[in-house]
């Protein structure tokens, strides 16, 4: 998700470029990724995604990876 950021200063970092979304992937699951998701809604000016538990292991993929 955010590595030593805070949600703010992530959009700081990209609002310039004008994207049309902007989101969030993590491991922590949907619940605790909800008030980082509700902070960026109110601070973005576009829309906003989110991949939750994106980057963990799939167990059924051939090598136990994405």
């Amino acid at each position: 998700m955010i590595s030593a950021q805070t949600i703010e200063a992530f959009w700081t970092a990209v609002k310039h470029v004008k994207p049309l979304a902007v989101g969030l992937n993590c491991s922590l699951g949907p619940d605790l990724m909800r008030p980082f998701l509700a902070e960026l809604a109110d601070k973005s000016e576009t829309f906003i995604s989110c991949y939750p538990n994106a980057g963990l292991p799939n167990p059924l993929s051939p090598t136990g990876l994405i």
